[in-house]
């Protein structure tokens, strides 16, 4: 695997990905939950054109054709399932972290050899009238949206269903067209298969059973590299199949490590759907009644980026400024109430595919020192050991304006780059003296993914709250009480080691619900770099910010080998 991390490789396959976008052949496809504004994007994405719409109902699945929203229900026409589009959707269900590229010629090759499939099945052919056509050329590109409920009412061809009867609602789309890929092409596009392959995302990989498959959906602790540090991490976790009293998955180690599992439990919020509860840092929950937007987001260039995070919709401001000190930042600006002693911030978040892989730079540069300093490293106290990962502008850290001056109010840590990650903040009344509340993000270059931000300034609405341990853990008998209690007994794992099966039970099902998991661990890199160390960059990594800089500088560098490619290329023809 060493030469997928050359500079020749990366160069290469970067190429590639160029000559791809310019051809139009590329298409990135995503699957992605959506949590927030969840009706308002409901009704965006059913009116663009090419839309298939599946039905995943208590027990079984439908498509629906000529799908509108009229008072707060969904209606459509009940239509033959197209098993094209559903093999992609199973197909990206079981890939490791729910993304992949299709080559767009075999994509349409796939949907042209189902319909003609079609054809010999029914023996007729595919009119513009018939409940067979799925209402768009075989070539032509289309976005799924997949919606899971209980109750689904039929009249015939007919089919309504109330927004509030709908438990989730997924989409399954290409996420960029050729044109706006080729302006980003390494901002995130171009190195995201690179970087899958050279460091999928660290620490245990959560795997939650949905039907007859188990589902990538998270990771535990992230971030957490050694004992020191070892922390508490909060997860939401979805729910599946809101109908089960049980939930069962697997925790995989994947990843050239030791890992160390302390605790791994179940919170379940029971709640009124007409609110949302999510979680803090630390594994408080809140209720979420009536988020509002900001009135003003910039970032450092004074340019507009409300658009980007004012939607839960995959379109992520990803602090790619470039900056003097390789720290990003963007500004918002909420009106302030009249009261606001319960204001709560919001935000929806990953970390970038990006900062793992400056993060497997950072070990290359190591080279054989790495040992060294991983055992320097494990002499410092937990807060040393914090105060290094800001230094190096690793976490995500959140301010407050209060006359003129920015007050730190949270520092929030790597929370994995699987899939998006609601947090709460809870802001103190007594920092927003001003009408309008502004709020600063701050972290290093590219090292972050911001899909959704937003404030709620409502009371906290009552709603019950059951911890659950685990009722069965696999292997060893000792493993059950290893995972229930916060104490010095671990479940430890290494690489290929065999996963560990979970199950919950007694989860409620008369009651409106959101899962959450809770886990306690670290773990500790196994593979050693041979290379010599690289004196010269280290010594600018251990710089002030120097990750971000580092970052920021390597990304630049990445993008005039780019262009000079792209120079190179059209001179030549």
């Amino acid at each position: 695997m060493k030469f997928i991390r050359s500079k020749s490789f990366m160069t290469c396959i970067c190429f590639i990905w160029l000559a791809g976008i310019i051809s139009s052949c590329g298409t990135y496809y995503k699957l992605g939950t959506v949590s927030y504004a969840r009706d308002q994007k409901l009704m965006s994405e059913i009116t663009q054109e090419n839309t298939v719409v599946f039905v995943h109902s208590t027990d079984e699945l439908l498509q629906l054709s000529n799908v509108k929203i009229v008072n707060n229900v969904l209606e459509g026409t009940l239509i033959p399932i197209n098993q094209a589009e559903l093999s992609f959707f199973h197909l990206i269900q079981s890939k490791y972290s729910h993304q992949m590229y299709f080559d767009q010629n075999k994509v349409n090759e796939a949907r042209y050899k189902a319909a003609q499939e079609q054809l010999k099945i029914d023996t007729l052919q595919l009119g513009g009238d018939s409940l067979n056509n799925p209402g768009y050329a075989w070539n032509e590109h289309i976005h799924q949206i997949h919606l899971y409920c209980k109750n689904v009412v039929k009249n015939e061809q007919r089919i309504s269903i109330d927004l509030k009867a709908i438990d989730q609602v997924a989409f399954f789309k290409k996420t960029r067209s050729a044109g706006t890929i080729f302006a980003t092409v390494v901002l995130g596009g171009s190195l995201i298969l690179l970087i899958l392959l050279a460091i999928a995302c660290n620490c245990p990989h959560v795997y939650v059973q949905n039907g007859d498959t188990f589902e990538f959906t998270n990771t535990l602790f992230t971030g957490a590299l050694s004992d020191k540090i070892e922390r508490f991490d909060y997860k939401t976790l979805q729910d599946f199949y809101p109908d089960n009293a049980s939930i069962f998955m697997q925790i995989k180690n994947e990843e050239n490590e030791k890992q160390f599992t302390n605790l791994l439990g179940l919170k379940v919020a029971y709640h009124d759907p007409s609110f949302e509860v999510m979680t803090d840092k630390n594994g408080k929950l809140y209720s979420i009644s009536s988020p509002t937007k900001p009135i003003h987001t910039v970032d450092q260039e004074n340019i507009d980026q409300l658009e980007s995070i004012a939607m839960d919709d995959e379109s992520y401001f990803s602090f790619d400024t470039r900056t003097k000190n390789g720290l990003v930042s963007t500004l918002l600006s909420f009106k302030k109430p009249s009261d606001a002693s319960n204001a709560k911030l919001i935000l929806n978040l990953k970390n970038s595919e990006w900062s793992g892989y400056i993060h497997q730079k950072f070990l290359e540069n190591l080279g054989s020192y790495q040992k060294e300093w991983l055992e320097s490293n494990s002499n410092k106290t937990a807060e040393q050991q914090q105060q290094a990962l800001k230094k190096g502008g690793i976490p995500l850290v959140v301010y407050v304006k209060k006359k003129n001056k920015w007050i730190e109010v949270e520092t929030i840590q790597p929370v994995g780059n699987v899939s998006d990650q609601s947090i709460v903040i809870p802001i103190d009344e007594k920092l927003l003296t001003e009408p309008t509340i502004e709020i600063r993000l701050q972290s290093g270059f590219k090292f972050w993914d911001l899909d959704y931000v937003a404030m709620d300034f409502t009371k906290q609405k009552e709603f019950e709250i059951q911890t659950i341990q685990p009722s069965f853990v696999s292997g060893n008998e000792s493993n059950l009480q290893a995972l229930s209690t916060n104490d010095k007994s671990y479940i430890a794992t290494e690489s290929g080691s065999e996963a560990i099966s979970v199950r919950f039970d007694g989860i409620r099902t008369n009651k409106n619900r959101t899962l959450f998991l809770e886990s306690k661990g670290y773990y500790i890199r196994s593979k050693m770099e041979t290379t010599d160390p690289k004196w010269m960059e280290l010594a600018k990594m251990s710089r002030k910010n120097g990750l971000g800089r580092f970052s920021q500088e390597t990304f630049l560098k990445t993008m005039m080998s780019i262009q000079q490619l792209n120079l190179t290329s059209a001179a030549n023809k």
